[in-house]
């Protein structure tokens, strides 16, 4: 069974499939968003992924690859209804700010974690994020 990591799972378990080993997938990589074309082969490679997501598996009945939903395994860890307070709270003191600095909206830039995210995606979020301090300098609640 390969986790994640597509760009070498997927090379080993065409290998093991091969030889005749059963495969699995778990986490699917994301074709529904880019690489598309991946889903050939996954389908030489695994007999069945394991998808995070509901709608993942349309794609792969699609595509004749076997899959089942199992969910994401922090799925349960993050509440449905976030406690905004606490979070404000702990931003807070993370950052050493004053007390009411995150009294307003709060934005959370997150480009990603692989080096080609922040590399394209980042620049983009950033240039953003300056059109927003701009756009909301002065108005109420703001802290820029």
């Amino acid at each position: 069974m390969g986790i994640d990591a597509p760009d070498f799972n997927l090379g080993v378990e065409l290998k093991l499939r091969k030889a005749g080993i059963p495969t699995l997938h778990f986490v699917s990589p994301s074709i529904w968003a880019w690489r598309a074309g991946r889903i050939k082969k996954i389908s030489q490679a695994v007999e069945r992924m394991l998808c995070i997501f509901p709608f993942e598996t349309e794609i792969y009945d699609r595509a004749g690859v076997a899959s089942t939903y199992v969910g994401h395994p922090l799925a349960s860890e993050i509440p449905l209804e976030p406690n905004t307070n606490q979070a404000r709270e702990k931003i807070t003191n993370i950052q050493k700010l004053p007390g009411n600095a995150l009294d307003g909206t709060v934005i959370a830039v997150l480009p990603g974690s692989r080096s080609s995210e922040i590399e394209l995606i980042a620049p983009v979020f950033f240039e953003t994020m300056a059109l927003l301090v701009e756009r909301l300098k002065g108005q109420k609640n703001s802290i820029f």
